[in-house]
């Protein structure tokens, strides 16, 4: 059996019951900290970050759920593990009776044991306590891995960001966040941006990143990943498969995070037994 990995949303606690188990035989990757290994370079990421993907391949991708290209930020997990990981959030550290309308975010600091409290306080505000069994950090975030004994192959990760690297304070769809880390590369940057892609709503079935690539230019680092959605029809006709380059724009002078999505083109499909059908060709 192999292992899974759920990468929690940033999303209301009501949502919770939508998101999917990512089956992951997932290769090692660490943003280090100094000391640890390079990051591997997030160009790396592209295939054929200035071509075209037939659109048969597209179709493919998002039919039989390939939602990432090959060298896309990955983490390696323990075969015989179901490992839920998510990020601590505003909302966490409030029993739940008196969140309200709190604006929810992913919280960040530079003090492992701040990070190590906020932990504590929302894993009692959790329905079922589970207990702390380790912790570690890396370049990005502190992980605090807690289990709950009686099924101790149910593993939790709950990471808080390190503020000296990126604040998540007031993210929307367009707005990502600010990386605070002064000597930041670009392909961190990249990371990053691929990192944040495994916790956002489009990391879900119908939902593929087709390439995935970074760039270093005067004012600011660009990170691009093209990526495709999935329509089905529900009537047993041609799907229709959209298509966008979202751009991710950090400005070197205050480290702004900036997205912009443009639909580039439209695919109808099917999917036909074990392949795919085009509907406009």
């Amino acid at each position: 059996m192999r292992g899974r990995i759920k990468w929690i949303k940033p999303v209301p606690p009501a949502c919770y019951r939508c998101w999917r188990w990512l089956v992951a035989g997932l290769l090692a990757f660490s943003l280090s900290a100094c000391g640890g290994s390079s990051p591997t370079p997030a160009s790396n990421s592209n295939i054929a970050a200035t071509g075209e993907m037939r659109d048969v391949d597209i179709a493919a991708a998002l039919y039989f759920d390939k939602r990432t290209p090959e060298h896309f930020y990955r983490e390696s997990i323990d075969d015989a593990l179901y490992v839920s990981v998510g990020h601590i959030k505003s909302t966490d550290l409030v029993v739940a009776a008196n969140r309200g309308d709190m604006p929810v975010y992913e919280l960040s600091t530079d003090s492992a044991d701040e990070a190590l409290s906020w932990s504590e306080q929302a894993a009692n505000n959790q329905p079922g306590y589970r207990q702390l069994v380790d912790s570690s950090e890396t370049f990005l975030y502190y992980q605090f891995t807690r289990v709950d004994p009686a099924n101790p192959q149910l593993v939790e990760y709950k990471r808080v960001f390190k503020a000296s690297v990126l604040d998540r304070q007031g993210a929307s769809e367009t707005y990502v966040g600010r990386i605070t880390f002064p000597t930041i590369t670009v392909d961190q940057v990249g990371q990053i941006m691929e990192y944040l892609w495994l916790f956002s709503n489009e990391n879900n079935y119908g939902n593929a990143v087709l390439t995935s690539a970074s760039f270093d230019r005067d004012e600011a680092w660009v990170h691009e990943m093209r990526v495709a959605r999935l329509y089905p029809s529900y009537s047993g006709g041609c799907d229709t498969i959209e298509v966008y380059l979202n751009r991710y724009t950090v400005a070197r002078d205050s480290g702004l995070i900036r997205k912009q999505s443009v639909l580039s083109r439209i695919i109808s499909a099917k999917r036909d037994g074990a392949g795919v059908k085009l509907c406009n060709h």
